[in-house]
């Protein structure tokens, strides 16, 4: 029998016909998606707090159902962005796809179960949801994507995306703490653009790190921790367009948020943000890098420490009332502005003996391996003594919370050897934690109120499910 030539097709790519049906069929299970969370209908979030979440979850502290809520929102608005980004040539491949439809699919189960709890056994409402279910999860076995290169993903690794918690967390613990205080907090809208105005400069000072990094000579194709330049993935212009582009949005978020800040206080929030947009770029770049000198440590705690704090209140709250109790503000963003530096610490420490070879003086690499690792457990360990005076003077026992953390932290201090080399992401999610912790611990002690039983018991259950996901 002869040999057969077959012609095998390359499985990265897809005919224009199966482009334009994939396309049609993430357009139109997104217009499903959109109508199954009631985005169809003119409705705010806090009318669907009030008339869906809170009737649905009626022993939870109102701040749950908030931060419930907006967590599946965004989600929500994370999995639209993937579907549609999926099916779209070089830009978006079939992971994305899959994991935009499992984020639509988590979501839509929240949508049933809300409609399940606060509604009854409605069947109008929860078929149509049910059946976006099954569609969504049959969805990829039927998808004629392509499994190829992406250029979002490359992009999206590039921001470092789990960093963001440095930036996210504080805003939280704040603004736990205004509610805490008894201070009235900015309405939701407000909050999510200041959350990705933070997000957008986050990811601009990441990416503006990776290029001083790589033209300074400190990263080179054998060392480089984000390999996106040096493997070829993004161009450097590409890499500083993009930087552009994030640092123009936190600056248009920022003059948004502005305007609804007090004539008399806007001049204190151009400052702040102009120097905290200036912390970005003299942190690795500029004529004398702060990381360079051993100043990158003071500098991080300047610009998310207490000028953070202050820009806070300026754009959440009436300044009038608030800023007279920025020193309690701070004193709770303490402990999770010191696990911000032991991010920082960890990934000098990692990065020790390439800093040294480039000629880098970070603070770790002038402490050496022993001191600097003194230094992180300190960094580590002292968030728990800083929140156990809180208690104390405060009595603000739901703050007990954070301890849980603890053996987190421990883990981190131990670490050794090749496990190491992940202790910066670890550490990262630690600040991700002992955020979310110190946050639900506030709602779940009022001040002058006794304790929430079961808003605790929630907030053990989620703590334990990051420990389950955060390995």
């Amino acid at each position: 029998m002869g040999n057969v030539k077959r012609e095998v097709g390359d499985p990265t790519k897809t005919s224009p016909v199966a482009s334009l049906i994939s396309i049609a069929v993430s357009g139109a299970l997104t217009a499903w998606f959109v109508w199954s969370c009631g985005w169809a209908v003119n409705r705010s979030f806090a009318v669907s707090v009030d008339t869906l979440v809170q009737p649905a979850f009626p022993a939870l502290p109102r701040e749950f159902c908030v931060g419930i809520h907006w967590v599946f929102t965004f989600v929500a608005v994370c999995g639209c962005i993937a579907i549609l980004i999926s099916s779209v040539p070089i830009l978006g491949n079939r992971t994305i796809f899959v994991v935009g439809s499992k984020m639509m699919t988590v979501v839509t189960v929240y949508q049933c179960l809300l409609r399940l709890l606060a509604m009854g056994l409605n069947l109008s409402e929860l078929a149509p949801r049910i059946a976006l279910i099954l569609a969504l999860k049959a969805a990829p076995r039927f998808s004629k994507i392509p499994q190829g290169p992406s250029l979002f993903l490359t992009w999206f690794v590039s921001v470092r995306p789990w960093t963001f918690p440095a930036a996210l967390a504080p805003l939280l613990v704040t603004a736990a703490t205004v509610e805490w205080l008894g201070l009235k907090l900015a309405d939701s809208a407000h909050v999510t653009e200041l959350i990705f105005s933070l997000i957008a400069v986050q990811a601009s000072a990441n990416q503006i790190n990776s290029i001083a990094d790589l033209w300074n000579g400190v990263d080179n194709v054998h060392n480089a921790t984000d390999r996106s330049i040096v493997d070829g993935h993004l161009s450097m212009r590409t890499m500083v367009i993009s930087a552009g582009v994030l640092f123009g949005t936190f600056a248009t978020l920022l003059i948004r948020s502005g305007m609804s800040v007090p004539p008399e206080y806007r001049t204190s929030l151009t400052v702040l943000a102009t120097v905290g947009g200036l912390a970005a770029f003299i942190y690795t770049a500029g004529p004398c890098p702060f990381k360079y000198i051993g100043l990158g440590d003071i500098l991080i705690f300047l610009t998310f420490g207490p000028m953070t704090t202050y820009y806070f209140l300026l754009c959440l709250t009436d300044p009038a009332e608030s800023t007279p109790l920025f020193r309690e503000v701070f004193s709770f963003t303490l402990p999770i502005l010191l696990l911000v530096v032991a991010i920082l610490n960890s990934n000098n420490i990692r990065d020790m003996k390439e800093d040294k070879e480039a000629g880098v003086n970070t603070l770790a690499a002038m402490m050496g391996p022993k001191l600097s690792r003194v230094y992180f457990a300190a960094l580590q360990l002292a968030p728990h003594f800083v929140t156990a005076w809180l208690i104390q003077t405060y009595d603000c026992p739901g703050l007990v919370l954070t301890f849980l953390v603890i053996p987190r932290s421990m883990w981190q201090i131990v670490l050794k050897g090749p496990e190491r080399k992940f202790v910066v992401k670890e550490t990262s999610d630690t600040v991700l934690m002992y955020g979310l912790t110190t946050a639900m611990g506030l709602a779940c002690s009022p001040r002058g109120q006794p304790i929430n039983v079961v808003g605790s018991a929630v907030s053990m259950a989620v703590l334990a499910l990051l420990y389950a996901v955060l390995q």
